[in-house]
Formats: structure tokens, C-alpha cells, sequence
């Protein structure tokens, strides 16, 4: 936070002999003003003017510390992935962080086609063609953040990658 201070003036002592001094949460939280905000919520900074004859004046500055940076999400694994129809298919996941917010915090939504929350795809191949994964997740200030897509090609049972005997779906990036 980048405090922009206060002006003093006093109507007999000249501005030189005014004395200011700083209190409030934000200076007892962080350390004192100019210093990164750590937690979120609202704080305080207050400013006592103090003159040579004893006279004092406050003014009180209110700081909101707010979050507005979504989490980040970075796909575990290929990002292509090829499988035959009718083939178990776990997907590898993703890793979610954040940049106030634990990770335990964050529960990642998977979706399919962009439009579909599933709760899974283990074994959900049973339609062939092209599909894509996204996860998404929501820090505890509401802040939203989403993964790239994930491509699943899922080969028809019949196609000859399928009938070889030998799985695809080790996901290899194209």
C-alpha cells in the first residue's frame, strides 16, 4: 500500500514545528505504512497532529485489503491424449495454486466441452471423437481461474490402434 500521507497546517505554529505520528491496524499489522498487506480485510491508519502548544488532531485513512488475482491452474500431464472407445480413462488433473489461498482450499470443477461439470471421466468413453477438459476453481474471494483445455481423442473401438492390442492413451503432446 502506497500511502499518500497528510497535510498539516496549524493557525500559529509554522507546519516545521507539527508533529506527526502514525497508529492504527494497518500500521500494527504490517509494520507500518509503505509495507505489504498480508491479510486481507479493512485496516486503519491514523494520523495525530501534534503542535508545540499540545493541541492534537486526528484524521483517520481506512484501507481495504481485497484479493482480485484468480487462482492459477496448470494441467498435470499431456495435453493430448488419445484413447479407444470403451477404454478406462483417468484423467491426469491439475494443479491449482493461488496466490493468497491455500491449495487445500481450492477444490478444482472439471468440465467437458466447456460447457459440462462432471465429477469424473473415469471410464466415460463411451462416444467416440474429439472432447475437451477444462478445470476451474474459486478462491475464497470469489476470484475464478481456469486450466487450458485438455484434448481426449477417443479412437473408435473398430480403428486399428484399438484392435492392435496395445492401449493408447499414454497422452502424448503434439
Amino acid at each position: 500500500y502506497p500511502d499518500r500521507g497528510v497535510t498539516v497546517s496549524d493557525n500559529y505554529n509554522k507546519v516545521s514545528d507539527v508533529a506527526v505520528s502514525l497508529s492504527g491496524t494497518y500500521i500494527t499489522k504490517f509494520g507500518g505504512i509503505n509495507k505489504p498487506a498480508t491479510v486481507l480485510g479493512t485496516n486503519t491508519v491514523v494520523y495525530t497532529a501534534t503542535d508545540k502548544s499540545g493541541n492534537k488532531s486526528t484524521v483517520t485513512r481506512t484501507i481495504i485489503v481485497y484479493d482480485h488475482t484468480a487462482p492459477v491452474l496448470t494441467l498435470n500431464g499431456a495435453t493430448t491424449v488419445t484413447v479407444c472407445r470403451w477404454f478406462n480413462y483417468v484423467d491426469a488433473g491439475v494443479t491449482v495454486t493461488d496466490n493468497y489461498y491455500p491449495a487445500s482450499s481450492l477444490i478444482p470443477q472439471m468440465w467437458l466441452n466447456n460447457t459440462t461439470k462432471v465429477a469424473d471421466l473415469t471410464g466415460a468413453t463411451q462416444a467416440e471423437g474429439l472432447f475437451s477438459i477444462r478445470y476451474s476453481a474459486k478462491d475464497g474471494s470469489g476470484n475464478i481461474g481456469w486450466s487450458d483445455s485438455r484434448y481426449v481423442l477417443v479412437n473408435p473401438a473398430g480403428s486399428p490402434s484399438c484392435t492392435s492390442g496395445i492401449e493408447p492413451g499414454l497422452g502424448l503432446d503434439k
